[in-house]
């Protein structure tokens, strides 16, 4: 008894620590075959579970737009001089990705709406509306171009790298054929039932 509790508990953890999806995995996939981001020898090591700092996501993101990055800084931002990102930083701040400021915070991780924002513009995905909050209208674009599969109203929680390789990788319209090709299995089922039950009643 004891044993089978504790292969339980070993599941229960397991699941929790990876939260990440299938689809998150084949994101990743897609986007190192593009030679965005850094192939890995182990699924581990993609960390799709845990956050990404503000310059790892410029790098990202300088990767995917594939526009020749200049390897020096003008040193625009005081809190990325020396760094190896700060090269990536300024390349957004002239793209106007990212406002011109005195700091940029590069170690802090990327939220949820910053993230989506700049995956938005680097891919030239329009904004289907314009409302008062950005962030709104950023993640309703996101959805209804079905590049997300569901929405969200946690805007400034940290993305993990699983959330913003899916975003970034997910070709528009995928969703919708997930959606579909899953209504029409589940309709099919249902079909199978009736019929099960019509020909056999005593079947419930």
């Amino acid at each position: 008894m004891k044993r089978i509790l504790f292969f339980l508990f070993l599941f229960i953890v397991s699941w929790s620590v990876q939260a990440y999806t299938s689809d998150q995995f084949l994101a990743a996939k897609k986007l190192w075959e593009a030679w965005i981001i850094v192939e890995q020898s182990s699924l581990k090591l993609y960390k799709l579970d845990e956050t990404m700092t503000r310059k790892e996501f410029m790098k990202v993101l300088a990767n995917k737009a594939g526009d020749p990055i200049e390897n020096e800084c003008d040193y625009e931002f005081r809190d990325v001089r020396n760094d190896w990102g700060c090269k990536y930083i300024e390349w957004a701040m002239k793209k106007a990705y990212v406002a011109q400021d005195e700091y940029f915070r590069p170690n802090e991780a990327m939220t949820k709406a910053e993230a989506m924002k700049l995956i938005l513009k680097v891919r030239n995905i329009s904004r289907i509306q314009k409302t008062s909050d950005w962030r709104e209208d950023d993640m309703q674009t996101a959805f209804k171009k079905w590049i997300i599969a569901d929405t969200y109203t946690d805007y400034d929680t940290s993305a993990t790298r699983g959330w913003i390789f899916e975003a970034l990788a997910t070709q528009e319209w995928v969703y919708v054929e997930k959606a579909k090709i899953e209504y029409e299995a589940t309709l099919y089922k249902l079909r199978q039932h009736k019929f099960h039950r019509d020909i056999f009643p005593w079947i419930n």
